[in-house]
């Protein structure tokens, strides 16, 4: 009675929250799709399957399990999970505005990669809200907020892997087109190309970046910041030991509308993290005997 209530009303479902396969299975499969959700939260990556014993299509045609499976024995039928299903569900609803998905959302039923195939199909119009978990066993997840694509401004990262740190531009260059903000915290994937790529993916210029511990953050990953420099803010390095100790001179030389620079928070040290210090004394002579104009600084 459930299945038919749903296909008799499938056209005023404005919300959905599930961590069922097989629920998820039905609604991307609706002979009349649902096309009017505004907020999707799918939960699957504890539930690798479901089973169901019939699908009702709309309220007035049923499909048994035998039909689907062409085996008249067998009672039910188990629905895997299937990123498939999900990016049907996507592209039948361009007014969505909030959406969250976890890391069971993101490989087809036999386990192949799904995730870029994923963003690509996230609709951006009206977009609002989108949170992506990725790392099973990690409670942090990625959550990008937005008024909607053509003035999304702020990122927040959270324990990316590296299939989601080379798929996130995708969705980025898509629909990030004023982004100013960037917060990226616990990162677990040290790549340089990719750190660089990252922080270039600004078309304005940062206006607060915050960045993680990055054991690989050093020359190449910089020259990136660096292009961003004038117009930053606000700037937060877990570490950078890759540097050398007059990269932050540079930062705080040329950033001019820098009015915060922080650190390592009380509690978030690693073991491999180095001290340095910086003298205005050393400013001063850069100052004096650089030949350039860091008088700001004084």
């Amino acid at each position: 009675e459930a299945r038919f209530a749903l296909a008799r009303n499938i056209q005023y479902i404005r919300t959905v929250e599930t961590t069922d396969p097989a629920f998820v299975f039905c609604l991307g499969n609706f002979a009349a799709p649902v096309t009017n959700l505004q907020s999707l939260t799918i939960r699957l990556k504890d539930h690798r399957s479901s089973t169901i014993t019939e699908f009702a299509i709309t309220d007035k045609i049923v499909l048994s399990s035998a039909w689907l499976t062409g085996d008249d024995t067998k009672e039910k039928m188990e629905i895997p999970r299937s990123a498939r299903d999900v990016i049907r569900i996507l592209g039948d609803s361009p007014d969505l505005q909030h959406l969250s998905l976890d890391i069971g959302c993101f490989r087809y039923h036999n386990e192949s990669e799904g995730f870029a195939d994923l963003v690509a199909a996230i609709p951006t119009a009206k977009l609002e809200k989108l949170e992506l978990s990725f790392l099973q066993s990690i409670p942090y997840n990625k959550e990008i907020n937005t008024a909607n694509d053509e003035n999304l401004d702020t990122i927040r990262l959270h324990r990316l892997d590296d299939k989601a740190i080379r798929s996130l531009p995708l969705f980025i260059n898509s629909a990030c087109h004023k982004l100013s903000r960037l917060e990226w915290r616990k990162s677990v994937y040290d790549d340089e190309d990719l750190i660089a790529d990252l922080i270039r993916l600004t078309k304005l210029g940062w206006r607060e970046l915050r960045l993680p511990h990055l054991a690989l953050f050093g020359t190449f990953a910089f020259s990136a910041l660096m292009e961003s420099v004038g117009t930053l803010e606000v700037l937060r390095i877990e570490s950078a030991e890759e540097l050398e100790l007059n990269a932050f001179v540079d930062v705080l030389c040329s950033a001019r509308k820098l009015r915060r620079l922080e650190g390592i928070a009380d509690g978030q040290r690693h073991r491999n993290t180095s001290e340095f210090w910086l003298y205005a004394q050393e400013v001063y002579l850069d100052h004096v005997e650089g030949g350039s104009d860091r008088s700001w600084v004084l």
